[in-house]
């Protein structure tokens, strides 16, 4: 393994050897580099990589202003960087009953009783409900959702769709019990089965 890894490096050009007996200036130089977290430039370089790698190591030195530290855990708390600390909770309330409600109550009227439980019938009422209250939380400066929008729509449900169940709904409809017992039993007789056939081999 350490052998392909040598070999590698050796292809690639970023294995240069050092003389013993360096210079000061050399010295200078390496030491100089390696405060900047910086490489010497191979000799036998072929490619662009060494100014490729320049130029990003250059760029993320510029950038050190940006860089997120361990230290510096601000970033998680999003209470600081989310704009809804300003929410007018009692305007959201009161527009989102007085307003997106009573349209969509009008609507829900217009489609008449009989047909509340038929979704084909409701839902662009009740799409044009949701755009309403979000539009709304935005320009009262609070988030969508919210509890309070939450609330509004589960007064929503309790009024109009508390009465409907899909009783066309095969799901729903448990299995007969001799069934469930008969597949129970089937399925458990194959455990001694196998357990007999594993220890057999």
């Amino acid at each position: 393994m350490i052998l392909y890894l040598l070999l590698s490096a050796f292809v690639l050009g970023t294995v240069t050897s050092q003389s013993a007996n360096s210079t000061a200036e050399k010295l200078d130089e390496v030491g100089r580099n390696q405060t900047f977290n910086s490489t010497l430039k191979p000799k036998n370089v072929t490619s662009t990589f060494y100014e490729e790698k320049k130029a990003v190591e250059d760029k993320l030195q510029s950038n050190q202003g940006s860089v997120i530290t361990e230290d510096e855990e601000s970033f998680q708390d999003e209470e600081n960087k989310i704009t809804g600390e300003n929410c007018n909770r009692t305007l959201l309330q009161l527009f989102s009953s007085s307003y997106c409600g009573e349209i969509f109550h009008q609507n829900m009227w217009d489609i008449g009783r009989d047909n509340w439980c038929v979704q084909e019938r409701f839902i662009s009422a009740y799409s044009d409900l949701t755009h309403c209250v979000e539009y709304l939380a935005k320009m009262v400066g609070c988030f969508f959702p919210n509890p309070d929008i939450q609330d509004f729509f589960i007064d929503i449900h309790l009024k109009f769709f508390q009465n409907c169940t899909n009783e066309n709904d095969p799901m729903t409809e448990d299995a007969p019990q001799k069934v469930v017992i008969g597949l129970t039993l089937l399925s458990v007789s194959f455990i001694p089965i196998m357990v007999y056939l594993v220890a057999r081999s």
